[in-house]
């Protein structure tokens, strides 16, 4: 699903009917979160504008059609519908309206009002950051640190700029990775292929 959802004002709400983190950190932060959640699951919930909004994205209008959207018509609706106390569910909801902002700092510009919609997410690993090490002309290094003379690697193939953790993952960061790391390994492949022909 979109996260442009949640950045605008959707919510994840576990099995318990409590938010677990601010959501508007990131999709990479918020799987760990997620996964961390009881059955490692949890709850998009946002209402009718967001739903306007999250049929902009073929994604969310995939997942529509396939049936995973469910319609609330009241909070006790939506209790029923995540497994949870509704009297839990509305002190989470009441907290996003007392303007107070909750221990994890997320400040809510508007509050979400019935009919509510969600949808049940998981976390999941979908691409890893980086892979073999490589010099900077993209030639992978062996284990001693000296590079294979014809081996080269970029993009998600070649060590990334992502760092080891889940908050240095920035979107578009394996294009950067692609696109620039491919260059230098072209050009580092055809001054090979030029000096072996001027050696021949």
């Amino acid at each position: 699903m979109s996260w442009a959802v949640m950045m605008e004002g959707g919510v994840q709400i576990n099995c318990e009917g409590r938010r677990f983190h601010d959501e508007t950190q990131g999709y990479s932060e918020a799987a760990v979160h997620v996964l961390a959640q009881p059955g490692g699951i949890a709850w998009n919930v946002f209402d009718t504008p967001l739903l306007a909004l999250a049929r902009g994205f073929p994604d969310f209008c995939d997942a529509e059609a396939a049936g995973a959207l469910r319609r609330c018509e009241s909070v006790a609706a939506l209790a029923d519908c995540i497994g949870c106390e509704p009297a839990v569910l509305q002190g989470t909801l009441d907290a996003m309206r007392a303007g107070t902002p909750p221990p994890d700092g997320r400040v809510f510009s508007r509050v979400l009002e019935a009919p509510y919609f969600a949808v049940k997410v998981t976390g999941a690993l979908f691409h890893t950051q980086g892979g073999l090490d490589t010099a900077s002309d993209m030639r992978v290094l062996r284990h001693d640190g000296t590079p294979f003379a014809n081996l080269f690697a970029a993009g998600g193939a070649a060590g990334g700029v992502s760092g080891d953790a889940v908050w240095g993952y920035l979107s578009g960061n394996g294009l950067l990775s692609a696109v620039a790391g491919g260059y230098i390994a072209a050009r580092t492949a055809a001054a090979l292929i030029h000096s072996t022909k001027a050696s021949a």
